[in-house]
């Protein structure tokens, strides 16, 4: 069955052009979206890595009808409007991905947000919760394996306990707190944006990343990065698929897989409920997503949703 994948970036994650070049003779792939990332004042400016626009348009032109160019500039450049005028002249077909440490309350949003639903542009979103980073200069292996201790997405737990254990016995805490640095989240508060989904109807927004996937289940445990384990009553995120119809959700990413994952019953009324709404996409993570979904025994009109149709009503 052909796909799109509705979430991709290039010289992220180690997916260069030559990953792109080789991606691109799949013969069932019909064609990527391609999304930037531009933050002016990132929180940890270790985390963040500028992904710009020309070079998606420098690839683009290599496979003029393979790649479909996102451009989201940060709402807090003054010259952002200019920059999005630009980028549309030039073919960019939506905004993405937006990921920056603003809430969706914050003023710095309200022009753009009117800008995009004037423009009638999808909008992919990335939702991160606040936390305090570990961070350590990683010159040492050790460095590293406290790093990968309390950083790793698959480490919640530990560094839960960790975190506990180091409070509770006081030894440790000026260390451990020498080593915490504030993040301060990307978009994360569900109220914010829903009171953004209805003031800007012809926006459509495409939900992505770790706080909205949380969000699957309707249970939230902090010892947890990535939410684990079973759930029996869905979350934030299908309310708002089913209340707003401009409101979408890709699959992409660690955040998409895991929660997919939880509880494949569960997942499969999830995208059976929310067929016209759902989007497939990687991220450039490479989990076997393709392969889960067709395993769910969706049927093939709701597959060729999630996989084609929806992005094409999405795009043209």
């Amino acid at each position: 069955m052909k796909y799109i994948d509705a979430h991709l970036h290039i010289n992220y994650g180690g997916f260069r052009k030559e990953q792109i070049d080789n991606y691109l003779k799949d013969p069932e792939l019909e064609f990527c979206l391609l999304h930037t990332w531009q933050e002016l004042r990132p929180s940890i400016p270790s985390l963040y890595q500028p992904l710009p626009l020309e070079d998606i348009l420098d690839i683009k032109s290599q496979y003029p009808d393979r790649l479909v160019p996102f451009f989201a500039p940060d709402p807090t450049d003054p010259n952002w409007q200019q920059l999005m005028e630009s980028a549309l002249a030039r073919g960019v077909k939506g905004c993405g991905e937006l990921k920056v440490n603003l809430k969706w309350s914050d003023h710095a949003l309200d022009d753009y947000l009117d800008f995009l639903n004037k423009k009638g542009l999808p909008l992919l979103i990335h939702m991160e919760l606040p936390r305090r980073q570990f961070f350590i200069e990683k010159s040492y292996t050790w460095d590293k394996v406290l790093d990968k201790w309390f950083n790793n997405y698959k480490n919640g737990v530990t560094r839960y306990y960790t975190e506990l254990l180091i409070r509770s016995t006081a030894v440790l805490e000026p260390w451990l707190d020498g080593h915490l640095v504030d993040f301060a989240g990307y978009l994360y508060d569900f109220e914010g944006l829903e009171q953004r989904v209805k003031e800007f109807p012809k926006i459509k927004f495409i939900g992505h990343g770790p706080h909205f996937w949380n969000n699957l289940g309707a249970q939230l445990s902090p010892k947890h990065t990535y939410q684990q384990g079973t759930y029996h009553t869905f979350g934030l995120i299908d309310k708002l698929l089913s209340t707003y119809s401009n409101f979408f959700c890709d699959i992409s990413g660690y955040s998409g897989w895991i929660a997919l994952n939880r509880n494949h019953t569960q997942t499969k009324i999830f995208l059976s409920r929310h067929a016209d709404k759902v989007f497939y996409g990687t991220d450039n993570v490479f989990l076997g997503q393709r392969e889960f979904i067709k395993s769910l025994s969706l049927g093939s009109e709701i597959e060729s949703k999630i996989f084609y149709k929806n992005i094409v009503s999405l795009i043209f």
